[in-house]
């Protein structure tokens, strides 16, 4: 069962990297490289390097009165620039980081799966559903956040269910998560905090000494994301 998870793994590889090139930058995986190379040159994602202007909703909307974007966090942009910083400023580059999210969450769903269920089978089945999902095979290849939210989101249920199982290092799994799936896009990790409320109540009948760690795992998480909203403005977007 090992072996064929290793092949259908393989062979999501295949398809995650087959012609990652083959097709140009279309206009927000422009802007998330375009920013990216600004941030090779200034060191944070500025939207003006004297040739390309980036704007979504005009000067002053989507960057801060220092010219720097501020419309989403900057994960993105840094992972692209790392991939520019070893192997140029291509489309392939550009899109390198995101497929190879996109393998690790397929690993990783399967690791995590088979961790709860103790099945193979189970972890097989998982792999399949998410390898052969044509949504998440297009949206992994692309020099976006996607494959980072996926990969994300798997390691929250995995935190969630090491805090249900009473395991100490759920806090730290917990944090992690949450911080990766925010600064990749907050609003996603927004949609995702509802969960919470079912994992407190069940730690509150169940075993009330992990609520405390629920809350401390809340608390760092919101210390780590102050910073972004503050700089942001993030109440100014909701207008």
């Amino acid at each position: 069962m090992v072996f064929l998870e290793g092949v259908v793994l393989l062979a999501v590889l295949v398809l995650l990297f087959c012609g990652l090139d083959a097709r140009p930058l279309w206009g927000d995986e422009a802007e998330t490289a375009v920013l990216a190379r600004n941030t090779i040159r200034f060191g944070i994602p500025k939207v003006d390097d004297g040739a390309n202007f980036v704007t979504l909703f005009g000067k002053g909307v989507d960057s801060n009165e220092d010219g720097v974007w501020t419309w989403s966090p900057w994960l993105q942009e840094y992972l692209t620039a790392g991939a520019f910083l070893f192997w140029g400023p291509t489309v392939w580059a550009s899109r390198l980081p995101f497929a190879l999210a996109g393998g690790v969450s397929v690993a990783l769903l399967s690791w995590v799966a088979y961790r709860v269920y103790r099945s193979h089978r189970v972890a097989l089945a998982s792999m399949l559903l998410l390898g052969s999902s044509e949504v998440f095979l297009l949206h992994a290849r692309q020099c976006r956040y996607y494959s980072v939210s996926v990969l994300a989101e798997i390691l929250y249920v995995h935190a969630l269910y090491l805090v249900l199982s009473g395991k100490k290092r759920g806090c730290g799994a917990l944090v992690a998560a949450l911080w990766l799936l925010f600064y990749s896009n907050y609003i996603l990790c927004v949609a995702s905090l509802p969960a919470l409320l079912p994992v407190a109540w069940t730690l509150w009948r169940r075993n009330r000494r992990f609520l405390q760690t629920l809350a401390l795992s809340v608390g760092i998480f919101l210390a780590g994301v102050a910073p972004w909203i503050i700089y942001a403005k993030l109440w100014r977007q909701s207008q």
